[in-house]
């Protein structure tokens, strides 16, 4: 079993490759305090000290390609084959947000300023994609170089390898054998991806070039908030070297730090605060969504869906108990930020904050200090236990729950891919039996049926690596904001046309941006874990299903009652 788990795990792991920061980011969702509720969870308590739970203390129990004519058919231009839910129209967080109607291209014919103008054999740039933006057509001079990485054929982009050797080998100890796609395969899908919105964008008569360079910054230092020369020094190669427009593979938070600073568009850094994107505005964006986000979706589902109840699916003596909330975080400044987001949500509301623990993104020590947390949470009557957590340390933490005989509700929140089936399906079931909460993502799907391979398999014969997916939520994301731009593409251009971007809702949950939402996606559904559902993502036992599908939330739009689950 352990084995299994083990090599579930490098899966996980396998393709991530410069983006492997993701995983160790996840630990981001310190705003999440209650997912299902770790912000605004429930549980009265008292915030302890990051230095209440840390490794080692021993608790005393067990151990691109030519641009092609984008405006033939709309057969020529078809989206990825995959069945997706309609586009919606823009959240709440954009209303007001987009300029006067006559600055936008109108809905059918019709020349705009500029040589754009709508399309009129469609209205979709890509037909049949649920995130595509208003299809534009282009004719005219699109003014050469409007900014640095860009001219009138071109678009250069930067993509990282950081040296990710420290990682690696601290997650060789869950398992034998290789967990990454080779730098190759990486580079490859990357390259696919790219010949992909080369051919379906409108680009203004410049094609994307990628340059790929090894970085000198360690994925692993800087996700745990040190490494800032190199990712600066890294930064610096972008802006200075490569001359980029925009780099891609933007993971950490100070390398993200460094493009903005260098006035490079970074597209990566995952579940960072709202207020830190806002801060180095227009050159931070992520595909996957910001901790303060996250922090009001989990506030709001602990005060609206475990508040004030007794903790009815706990196991053993924990069952029928008065719900006592924890919430688990990492200890890193920026999650920290978003937890006392999250704190101060749960005040507003009329709530004491959960109490939090803190923990080291320390993958060699993760164990010994699910130890401690459990045998913590054990002591303080914990009966729900909400973890804004990466992906690795739940799996510990379930199976020294186990071991230590403590039966808790588990919280769900999203963050680190914990909603992912391929993730829960690493944890102890029998603890996992009691996981339900909250997740950004859409239900799950075989990879051959996602966006993102078919994506790739427009362009390219071969097989993309297996994290297609999060390469693919980046490119798009760069590319509805180079199309929104126009001819004339700046930073500042950018940044109005992903907030001119009407939005759309898919597999990868509702897009949509704004002066305040720099993220994607900003709505979520309710789920709870089912050990003996098939994953439809992999064809194995243990899968997440929603409580109520197609449901999906709004922040603020939580209907009202406790949680929905068959138990």
């Amino acid at each position: 079993m352990e084995r299994a788990r083990a090599h579930g795990t490098r899966l996980l792991l396998r393709g991530y490759g410069p983006l492997l920061a993701f995983l160790v980011f996840f630990a981001l969702m310190a705003a999440m305090a209650p997912t299902v509720a770790p912000t605004t969870s429930a549980a009265a308590g008292v915030a302890s000290d990051p230095a209440d739970v840390r490794a080692g203390d021993d608790p005393g129990s067990a151990p691109a390609s030519p641009e092609t004519d984008e405006h033939d058919s709309a057969a020529d231009v078809e989206g990825p084959a995959v069945t997706a839910p309609e586009s919606t129209a823009p959240s709440s967080d954009q209303e007001g947000d987009t300029p006067e109607e006559d600055e936008q291209p109108e809905a059918s014919g019709g020349a705009t300023a500029g040589g754009v103008s709508a399309c009129d054999d469609r209205e979709l740039q890509i037909p049949g994609d649920p995130y595509s933006p208003p299809c534009v057509a282009f004719d005219g001079d699109n003014g050469g170089a409007t900014a640095r990485g860009v001219t009138s054929d071109e678009i250069v982009i930067s993509a990282r390898t950081p040296d990710t050797a420290g990682f690696q080998d601290a997650l060789a100890e869950m398992g034998d054998g290789a967990i990454a796609d080779s730098q190759q395969d990486v580079r490859r899908t990357i390259e696919g991806l790219v010949d992909y919105v080369n051919e379906r964008f409108e680009l203004y008569g410049r094609t994307l070039r990628v340059e790929f360079f090894d970085g000198t910054g360690d994925t692993m230092e800087e996700s745990l908030g040190g490494g800032q020369a190199q990712a600066q020094a890294d930064a610096l190669t972008v802006a200075g070297d490569i001359e980029a427009f925009a780099e891609i593979n933007a993971t950490t938070e100070p390398f993200g730090d460094g493009l903005a600073r260098e006035g490079v568009i970074a597209i990566g850094a995952p579940h960072l605060s709202s207020e830190w994107m806002a801060e180095r505005a227009p050159y931070a964006w992520s595909a996957a969504t910001d901790c303060s986000t996250i922090a009001r979706s989990s506030s709001e589902f602990g005060n609206v869906r475990l508040r004030g109840e007794d903790a009815a699916h706990a196991g053993g003596d924990l069952q029928g108990q008065p719900r006592n909330m924890a919430t688990v975080v990492p200890e890193n400044a920026v999650y920290q930020e978003c937890l006392a987001a999250a704190e101060q949500s749960a005040r507003d509301a009329g709530f004491e904050p959960p109490m939090a623990l803190s923990y080291s993104l320390d993958i060699s020590t993760m164990s010994n200090q699910a130890a401690n947390i459990v045998a913590r949470l054990q002591s303080e009557g914990i009966t729900t236990v909400t973890c804004s957590c990466d992906p690795v340390l739940p799996v510990f933490l379930t199976a020294r729950a186990q071991e230590q005989s403590y039966h808790p509700e588990w919280i769900v929140t999203g963050s680190g891919f914990t909603d992912q089936d391929v993730v829960g399906q690493l944890m102890n079931q029998e603890q996992w039996a009691r996981a339900f909460g909250i997740s950004y993502n859409a239900s799950a799907q075989p990879m051959e049926s996602t966006l993102a391979y078919n994506a790739y398999k427009q362009v390219r014969d071969d097989e993309p690596a297996f994290a297609v997916g999060s390469m693919y939520a980046s490119l798009y994301l760069l590319a509805i904001g180079i199309q929104g731009a126009g001819p004339d593409l700046t930073p500042e251009t950018f940044q109005q046309g992903m907030f001119d971007y009407p939005g759309g809702t898919g597999p990868m949950g509702t897009w949509g941006f704004g002066p305040d939402n720099f993220s994607a996606p900003e709505d979520f559904r309710e789920i709870y874990w089912d050990p003996g559902a098939t994953s439809t993502f992999n064809g194995q036992a243990g899968a997440y299903v929603e409580t109520d599908p197609g449901e999906r939330h709004l922040p603020g739009e939580l209907p009202e009652g406790g949680p929905r689950v068959p138990w």
